[in-house]
């Protein structure tokens, strides 16, 4: 994978540096404020930070130029200036890519990253594996099958399972018929106290997360990177509610990307597909009610991803577009070149 070098992206996003600068201030009120869910829950979103950008104007390299600029890894004397160099950032944590779009049917986009956590939950472990601090270990098992799990793990199992529980649930709602409204508020009432459970045991495994890898003496950040979240209508609005149900914590920083106009079209379509009434009745009422969801979709949106996170890409001519991706792969390819021969 290449990435875009400072220039490049300067071109694109002229105020990238900018970017950097919130991640700061997010880090710093992470370390300075400790919150319980419940406090947390009535602060103002201020951890989602968006790329917005036309089909083709470059989301996804900025996208994960970016991230490569917040795990450390480049070379570029201007990103390590922007991101101050001298900090230890190798405990934070950065998922996978996720593209809402290409997830499989069946499933979702919180369970696609509860597992993308368990599988940085792992790798950091082999990366510092002296925080690995699971009682009662013995050198003669470390090779078997059967290892201890700790506190960590037991958390991401807990959260997991209930997870399951919560799908199961809306599962065994929408399928069966219910003969008395007994039945049903009892099953809805399991079903609502696995959502508020799962909420919970989220939150506490973030905070874990943020605590066990540590950047020397601060908690860690964990980045959630979705890519083009737009593209769906179905997934655009899953997106959108998983943010605001599920990822909202001090030390949870989410990176979206999408087409902003097209994002607020598809949510709204998402709102009027349920509203059977609207073509039997008249045209003024129907546009009171699309003008009801506009502005419920324009507030939600506004909600959730801050404008002080947002950031546009700049419109690109086909010839500029041409320049920037030559350039793009020439510094990738001299700097390895360079490498290359000092070595």
């Amino acid at each position: 994978m290449n990435y875009l070098s400072s220039k490049s992206l300067e071109t694109v996003l002229p105020d990238y540096e900018q970017v950097f600068r919130i991640i700061q201030d997010i880090r710093n009120t992470a370390q300075n404020e400790s919150y319980e869910m419940e406090e947390y829950e009535h602060i103002p979103y201020r951890n989602v930070v968006s790329i917005w950008g036309e089909r083709g104007s470059g989301k996804t390299s900025v996208f994960m130029t970016l991230r490569n600029a917040l795990m450390g890894k480049t070379d570029d004397e201007a990103y390590k200036k922007a991101m101050d160099s001298n900090k230890e950032l190798k405990g934070d944590c950065h998922l996978s890519l996720i593209v809402p779009e290409m997830l499989e049917e069946g499933t979702d986009l919180l369970g696609v990253i509860l597992l993308k956590i368990k599988k940085e939950i792992e790798n950091k472990k082999k990366e510092h594996p002296e925080v690995d601090t699971g009682e009662g270990r013995n050198a003669q098992f470390e090779s078997c099958i059967y290892k201890k799990k700790d506190e960590l793990d037991t958390l991401w199992d807990e959260a997991f399972a209930t997870y399951l529980m919560r799908a199961e649930g809306y599962n065994s709602i929408a399928s069966k018929n219910y003969t008395n409204f007994y039945d049903y508020s009892k099953q809805r009432e399991e079903s609502l106290r696995s959502e508020i459970n799962l909420r919970e045991k989220i939150y506490k495994l973030f905070t874990k997360i943020s605590e066990r890898f540590r950047n020397k003496n601060e908690k860690s950040l964990i980045f959630v990177y979705i890519d083009d979240a737009d593209i769906n209508r179905q997934r655009c609005a899953e997106t959108v509610n998983t943010i605001l149900r599920y990822l909202k914590h001090p030390n949870v920083v989410v990176f979206l990307s999408g087409d902003k106009d097209k994002m607020e079209r598809e949510l709204l379509w998402y709102e009027l597909k349920d509203e059977s009434i609207l073509p039997k009745c008249s045209n003024e009422l129907m546009e009171s009610v699309k003008a009801t969801k506009k502005q419920y979709v324009y507030d939600l949106l506004k909600k959730v991803v801050p404008y002080s996170g947002r950031f546009n890409l700049q419109k690109l001519k086909n010839a500029k577009k041409k320049e920037l991706l030559l350039e793009w792969n020439c510094n990738s390819y001299f700097i390895c070149k360079k490498r290359t021969l000092i070595n």
